[in-house]
């Protein structure tokens, strides 16, 4: 199996529902100089089990479902994707909280490539099989939450005054950063010693969110003194 992972533009097309629409893979070029056909992705069988997994975690339950998913020539595919209702997942929950609050907004496809042809940069794949697709975070989202620390502190709040309905939204902000730390267990210390086995990109990229997360929470909790 291979992954391919892209930056997603997510729209929201039933918010009480938990369904968004998304393209899980697209015709650019990615930083491998890979491309995937649309045209050439067999869906049939993804079709039969259309699971939506949290970073290729296979051994975890899915955090959503593919109610949708097209090929749309010389563009990639289009999903729309439904999380399961609040309460019934604290994972799902998490997931699908960051994603509506765009902390989260990339997918990874995983696929069984079937023909390919060089592109100049790395490979066209013709023919390839849908397996499966993963909402994943990903380095650039952790400096995103990173700059936006920096944006928010020192925090000024002379002549300010929060209303009590964004007094309100900041709790309720605060709530849904804490549980997401729960969700990934707990923020790591930034200057802890690393461990002796070697740390995969996927368990880096949660890590460093999980760190640009925790930053957030203090920030926020300002803002109500």
């Amino acid at each position: 199996m291979l992954h391919k992972t892209y930056r997603c533009e997510s729209k929201t097309v039933d918010a009480e529902q938990g369904i968004y629409e998304l393209m899980p893979s697209t015709e650019s070029i990615d930083r491998d100089g890979d491309v995937l056909v649309a045209e050439g992705a067999d869906l049939a069988n993804y079709r039969r089990n259309p699971v939506v997994m949290y970073a290729h975690d296979y051994s975890d339950l899915p955090v959503a479902k593919a109610i949708d998913i097209q090929s749309v020539p010389g563009v990639g595919l289009r999903a729309k994707i439904q999380f399961p209702p609040i309460g019934d997942s604290p994972k799902a929950d998490a997931v699908h909280k960051l994603w509506a609050g765009g902390f989260l907004n990339a997918a990874s496809v995983g696929f069984a490539p079937k023909q390919a042809e060089p592109n100049g940069t790395g490979q066209r794949f013709t023919q390839w099989e849908m397996l499966e697709f993963s909402i994943v975070p990903i380095p650039a989202n952790a400096d995103a939450l990173r700059l936006a620390v920096k944006s928010l502190t020192p925090i000024e709040k002379r002549g300010r005054v929060l209303s009590a309905g964004n007094e309100r939204r900041l709790r309720e902000a605060i709530t849904m950063l804490q549980e997401v730390l729960d969700q990934l267990g707990g923020a790591p210390e930034p200057d802890a010693p690393a461990d002796e086995e070697p740390v995969t990109d996927s368990e880096k990229d949660i890590e460093e969110v999980a760190v640009a997360l925790a930053s957030l929470v203090p920030v926020l909790k300002e803002y109500l003194k």
